[in-house]
């Protein structure tokens, strides 16, 4: 039964109110995404609002290893079950165009493909200024998919002239890029390249413990891979190994 006064009617009309409260300022969230996507689809000109806008950082593992992650944003949110990781394989470290490349061949054979949770999205963008841009376009073109929209996301920097520039967007076939101002639709750009350096920074950190892991117990007389990789797996981390017996 609803009570009608008292102190449990007051919790009532109280609860209500703030489920209101949370409700509108939800609604008022999506409103303000959906409007920022709109806009961002203007100033870009794509031909479809970008729901799915997926972004690429190519990271080194101390000079040893260079690894890439692709993250995802749908309706402006990050969507992590969308984001993939790759080792760099056919080439040697510093080479980021290349590596940029590889990377980018590969996600988008799978995605022109049509396997499963590999689509294309709506925008794909990559880390870096005019160079990367061209590295993609190159990509775009050498996989077959040249209705896949491009940009890039260059970060602030100081010109040859002493000139400041902020974050700036790069879109194929334009000579000047966009500059990005706080809280303006092509902000939404820089949380997914922003995104993107942190799961980068996070893969490349995981890579470093486990080469490390690797390395010591390859120290280890009698411990082959195959030893090895059992070892890992059933005991977990190199300190376990160290501590049990024979």
């Amino acid at each position: 039964v609803e009570p009608k006064r008292g102190a449990k009617a007051k919790l009532l009309y109280l609860a209500r109110e703030n489920a209101e409260h949370a409700f509108d300022e939800k609604e008022r969230a999506r409103e303000d995404v959906e409007a920022r996507l709109e806009e961002l689809q203007r100033q870009l000109r794509l031909p479809v609002v970008p729901r799915r806008i997926e972004c690429v950082d190519i990271s080194h593992t101390g000079g040893e290893e260079t690894v890439a992650v692709f993250v995802a944003l749908q309706n402006g949110v990050p969507a992590k079950d969308r984001y993939r990781s790759f080792r760099v394989k056919g080439v040697g470290g510093g080479d980021d165009y290349a590596a940029m490349y590889e990377v980018l061949m590969r996600r988008l054979r799978r995605g022109k493909n049509q396997e499963d949770g590999w689509e294309l999205p709506d925008l794909l963008l990559v880390d870096g200024g005019k160079g990367q841009l061209g590295v993609a376009v190159r990509a775009r073109e050498d996989i077959g998919v040249p209705d896949l929209e491009l940009a890039s996301v260059a970060k602030p920097r100081v010109t040859a002239t002493g000139e400041e520039e902020g974050d700036r967007v790069f879109r194929p076939g334009q000579k000047n890029a966009m500059p990005v101002r706080v809280n303006s639709a092509l902000s939404l750009l820089l949380l997914a390249r922003d995104e993107t350096h942190r799961a980068s920074n996070n893969l490349r950190r995981k890579v470093g413990r486990t080469r490390r892991l690797r390395s010591e117990l390859d120290a280890v007389p009698g411990v082959g891979p195959k030893t090895r990789g059992k070892l890992l797996r059933n005991l977990g981390s190199l300190r376990e190994v160290l501590a049990a017996t024979e």
